[in-house]
């Protein structure tokens, strides 16, 4: 089990670096396009799709499992301060079940979407026109990393309330 935990560690660590990058070319992609636009008067239209497309895509999923595993989620913890150990282990798996579900149906129909897709060539519709499966890849990928996460959070009880050192 061991193993298994720092694999998934180590997937969520490079995706949470994979994410900080993202959001340091967004920075740079966006004052790209604030130069060009206010200085030189010629805006750069590839920009606001790039950005919502695909690097705010990247920023949430890349780096939600990271945050569920260091525990920067929000946590409603007014009943569970009152739990005794086995009633928070209850609540933890409780909570983890459904968020493992939800994130497992998230993954499932992430890899449809990409699928359809990628057989269709669906191309966006903006400046860029790439093919739109590289933008929804990024779905299934973040979702089932959570899903790893979960699932180990499940497997060895973690209470509702317990955070991570």
């Amino acid at each position: 089990m061991r193993a298994f935990d720092k694999f998934v560690t180590w997937l969520e660590n490079l995706a949470m670096m994979l994410a900080a990058a993202t959001l340091a070319i967004m920075v740079c992609v966006q004052t790209y396009n604030v130069i060009l636009r206010y200085f030189f008067k010629a805006p750069v239209a590839w920009t606001y799709p790039f950005i919502t497309n695909y690097l705010l895509e990247a920023l949430f999923f890349l780096a939600i499992s990271w945050t569920l595993r260091t525990g920067g989620h929000i946590q409603l913890d007014l009943f569970s301060q009152h739990f005794n150990k086995a009633t928070s282990r209850a609540a933890g798996l409780l909570s983890n079940g459904i968020a493992f579900t939800l994130f497992l149906i998230i993954f499932w129909l992430g890899i449809l979407r990409v699928m359809d897709a990628f057989a269709e060539g669906d191309i966006s519709p903006d400046t860029l026109q790439w093919p739109l499966w590289t933008s929804y890849i990024l779905v299934p990928i973040g979702s089932g990393i959570v899903c790893l996460r979960l699932f180990l959070r499940m497997i060895t009880l973690t209470p509702v309330s317990e955070r991570p050192d």
